[in-house]
Order: structure tokens, then C-alpha cells, then sequence
């Protein structure tokens, strides 16, 4: 049975050692990069930590995933721990991601698993402003693996936009596999585009929601603002620039979602008439 593929862990998972890859009061200049770690091997990620200081923008910094041969994914650092739009100081610790923010400085981790069969490499890159970083990754090494960790991000920085009446594709993946967590930060004239339905095709079956803070858990445009639980929350409301930073850990939920023949995740813009600023990243784990 696929579910028991999901629940059942595998011996390596429980007995191999941790090891670490680590870095201490690292300067990064503008547009330079620096190697947070590199494997040649099977095995999994199980936690990334990392503290940045630097200027207002450092959060514009990103993450560039090299896992197996598959395409590198750029994920910028505000987005993947969730400190896009945060009102000052702020802090915050769910299940498998947290973070603490100032106006010049961040420390945020994510545990969610990131499989690979043959290598890992993580580079760290400054944009807006140089930056100092510290890091700590937990990993494993296996024999052998037959999960690949998958990543689709849009960047903040990007400036990427969502006209009333088109849909935003986040995630169009066939074969085997299971949904893990979505992070999404959203921006737009007013908060009417709450309204829009998030949809989740899992093997050909529609899952739609009511609504995009019904997807997490709350409701009523975040009446009441920052709501944080163990595996979904929205970590910031701005009222400013109508602004929300959104995740949804199913890792942590229900072990994620799985999927047998076909994952489509769907964000449309078919309930309001604003356009709407975006930045996401969707992680799945696929069997290969």
C-alpha cells in the first residue's frame, strides 16, 4: 500500500548518524555567494537553520537548492521562513519552521525532509544589501534512496503579479509522490482577494477551498490577526499594503498528502477584481 510507504520509516532513517555542515559570522557581498553545504550521495536533509544580519533588505537574499540533477530552485529567504511583511520584532515556532525578525536581522529554520539520491548543495546569495550569515544543516547519509525532495518557488523580488481572472499554477507534478507544506505571501490594493478559492488536485480529484484564509485554518479576512498553530497559521497581516504571510505544514498535519499518478496545486484570482503580488514555496517529496 502507498500509505504505508509514507508512515513506515525506513531502518537508515532511525540509525544513521546525524551530521552537520556548518558556517560562523560569514560575510557575503552583493551578488556573491557562498556554499552552506555540499554532499556527493544518497541520504536526506532534516534541518536548516540559519541567522542573517545586514541591512532592511537583506531578507531579498535567497537559497539556490542543487538537489540530484534536477534544475536549481532559487528561495529567497523571506518567503521559506516566513518573515515577509512581519510588524517589528517577531517570533515565532511551529512544528517544522520558525523564525525570529528585526528590522536587520533574522534567524529561521525548516525541518522539513529534503530526500536526495546522488547530491545536495545549498548555496546562500545576497542581493539588495551584503550580508553576515550563520548556518547549521542536520543531514544524513544513506546507501541508497528512492525519494527526491521537490521545490517550486517564486521569489519576492520578482515582482510577479496576478490579474483578476487568471490562475496561478503553483505545482503540476505526475507520478508518485506526497504535498508536504506551502508558504505563500500575498500582496493587493485590499483584502478582498481572501476571497479566491486555493485548489489542490490530488490523482484527478478536486480538493477546493473556501477561501484563502479558510485553506489556512482561520477565517473572516484574519479578523484577528497573527494566528500561529503547531502546523498552519498566517504569521503576519499588514493593513498598510494588505499584505498576508501564509503556510501550511501537511508534513506535520497528516504526514502529507499523498499522491499516486498526479499533484496540481492552483491559486485563481476568479473572486476579486484586484491584482495581487505573490511569492511562494511548495516543497513534495516524489518516489524515483
Amino acid at each position: 500500500m502507498v500509505i504505508d510507504m509514507f508512515i513506515i520509516p525506513r531502518p537508515e532513517d532511525i540509525t544513521e548518524p546525524i551530521h552537520n555542515s556548518r558556517g560562523e559570522k560569514v560575510s557575503v557581498a552583493v551578488n556573491s555567494s557562498v556554499t552552506l553545504i555540499n554532499y556527493t550521495g544518497a541520504g536526506c536533509i532534516e534541518e536548516i537553520w540559519m541567522a542573517i544580519t545586514g541591512a532592511p533588505n537583506h531578507l531579498d537574499g535567497f537559497l539556490t537548492f542543487y538537489i540530484d540533477n534536477e534544475t536549481p530552485v532559487d528561495v529567497d529567504v523571506g518567503t521559506l521562513f516566513l518573515t515577509h511583511w512581519s510588524p517589528g520584532t517577531q517570533g515565532f515556532h511551529a512544528l517544522h519552521v520558525g523564525s525570529l525578525v528585526t528590522s536587520n536581522d533574522t534567524a529561521g529554520w525548516i525541518r522539513y525532509p529534503i530526500h536526495f539520491k546522488s547530491s545536495i548543495k545549498i548555496t546562500f546569495t545576497a542581493v539588495t544589501n551584503p550580508a553576515t550569515i550563520w548556518w547549521n544543516i542536520l543531514y544524513k547519509k544513506f546507501n541508497s534512496n528512492t525519494r527526491r525532495t521537490k521545490i517550486a518557488s517564486v521569489r519576492y523580488i520578482q515582482n510577479l503579479t496576478l490579474a483578476p481572472g487568471n490562475v496561478l499554477t503553483l505545482v503540476n507534478d505526475t507520478g508518485k509522490g506526497r504535498l508536504l507544506a506551502t508558504h505563500l505571501v500575498l500582496k493587493s490594493s485590499d483584502f478582498t482577494y481572501l476571497e479566491n478559492n486555493p485548489t489542490i488536485v490530488v490523482d484527478g480529484e478536486q480538493i477546493q477551498f473556501t477561501g484563502t484564509e479558510d485553506f489556512h485554518k482561520s477565517g473572516f479576512y484574519y479578523i484577528a490577526g497573527v494566528q500561529i498553530g503547531p502546523t498552519v497559521g498566517v504569521i503576519s497581516k499588514n493593513t498598510t499594503y494588505y499584505a498576508v504571510t501564509q503556510f501550511r505544514d501537511f508534513f506535520g498535519e497528516r504526514n502529507g498528502i499523498p499522491y499516486s499518478s498526479s499533484l496540481v496545486i492552483q491559486y485563481p484570482n476568479n473572486e476579486s477584481t484586484v491584482t495581487i503580488n505573490y511569492s511562494y514555496v511548495v516543497i513534495w517529496e516524489k518516489f524515483v
